[in-house]
């Protein structure tokens, strides 16, 4: 989907749940659809900016959402650079939106915008090695920085994610999909991922869940998913 035709479908919809919060929207600028269509707004009074996000239908409960921000609280609270949640007007976290143009209903959030530069753009612009060891050894610690906090951390009561252990990852309902089944793999290739997902919940077996080597992860810290701003 193109910008400017998803600007049309989920734009409406946006402003429509900007009503629950208190921003009094100047500009809304769409930033990108992905798994979510994310929007860039600004307060009209204040002129701070905030980010939008229509979260992806189907994926995560509200209860998975929700519990994603208290944890993005406890780690803004251990000191990790965290965007800050933004309640609705009724102290809600997500509101729920139709949107007509998709036939969809999906919950928006909203969060104070971070500056930044993807970490994907600095080494696609800079490819020296060094630029790569300083990148990646900062994002290794601030990675051992989360691990820490979560090791440490006493999930609440009620606190709902999926998990990503041996039935999560590699059971025959995986969270993300059955992957020995891709339709472009050949049967030998087919056969050497099922050998190989046996091996590894067998791993995952004994590694087991026991809280000094099971909790909460970020799992998705790639490039694209992280900002870079000065030395942060």
């Amino acid at each position: 989907m193109n910008s400017a035709v998803a600007a049309e479908i989920y734009a409406p919809a946006a402003r429509a749940a900007l009503s629950e919060f208190l921003i009094d929207v100047a500009a809304l600028e769409l930033v990108s659809v992905s798994e979510n269509v994310t929007f860039r707004l600004t307060d009209r009074r204040s002129g701070a900016a905030f980010v939008l996000r229509l979260h992806r239908p189907g994926y995560h409960t509200l209860a998975e959402l929700e519990a994603e921000r208290v944890w993005i609280r406890a780690l803004a609270d251990a000191g990790v650079a965290v965007p800050g949640p933004v309640t609705a007007r009724n102290g809600r976290e997500y509101i729920q939106v139709h949107i007509p143009g998709a036939d969809e209903q999906r919950y928006v959030g909203v969060s104070e915008w971070t500056d930044g530069e993807l970490l994907a753009d600095v080494l696609q612009r800079d490819d020296r090695a060094e630029v790569f060891d300083q990148s990646f050894t900062a994002l290794g610690a601030l990675t051992a920085t989360l691990h820490n906090q979560a090791g440490n951390w006493r999930v609440p009561a009620n606190f709902s994610r999926h998990a990503v252990d041996e039935d999560g990852l590699l059971g025959e309902a995986p969270f993300w999909g059955r992957f020995w089944e891709h339709p472009l793999l050949s049967a030998t290739q087919r056969q050497q991922l099922l050998a190989t997902r046996e091996q590894l919940r067998a791993a995952l077996r004994r590694y087991g869940c026991a809280a000094s080597t099971y909790s909460i992860i970020h799992a998705d810290l790639h490039p694209g998913n992280v900002l870079i701003n000065g030395d942060r």
